[in-house]
Order: structure tokens, then sequence, then C-alpha cells
């Protein structure tokens, strides 16, 4: 899932290098993703991995923090 989620980054975000994708990277910090981006990379997630996001329940500041957080949501939701 992380080689998916990372091919996903470097696909449809050209500043992103594959090198600098880490399960601790920030998200925001670390990858340079602004608030567009970040709307973005959660539709693409969506389309990607077959999920969506509640904005009433999910806590989005937290699951797109790190890569690691991000990953964790996805396979919760795909464990459902």
């Amino acid at each position: 899932m992380f080689e998916k989620l990372e091919n996903l980054l470097v696909k449809n975000f050209q500043w992103i290098e594959k090198d600098t994708i880490k399960n601790s990277s920030k998200i925001r910090e670390d990858l340079g993703l602004d608030s567009i981006s970040l709307v973005n990379l959660q539709i693409l997630v969506e389309d990607e991995f077959q999920i969506k996001f509640n904005p009433v329940e999910d806590d989005i500041t937290r699951i797109f923090n790190t890569i690691d957080s991000l990953l964790s949501f996805i396979k919760e939701k795909n464990d459902e």
C-alpha cells in the first residue's frame, strides 16, 4: 500500500521525489502540499483506494498529518 501511495504522490505532485517519501514524512511540511493540494490528494486517494472520507466524522487534519497516518486511515477504511 505504501508503494501505491508513493506512486500516486510522485505522479500527481511533480515537486515530490520518490526518495523523499517516508512513513514519517509530514504531508504539509516535508512534502510541501498546501490546502488545495491536500483536497486534490483526498480525491486521488478516494479514487485510487476506493474509500470515502466523511467530512463530519473523519479528522482530516489528523489523517493528512503524515504518510503513516494516511496509510493507517486507508487500511482502517479497507477493513470495514
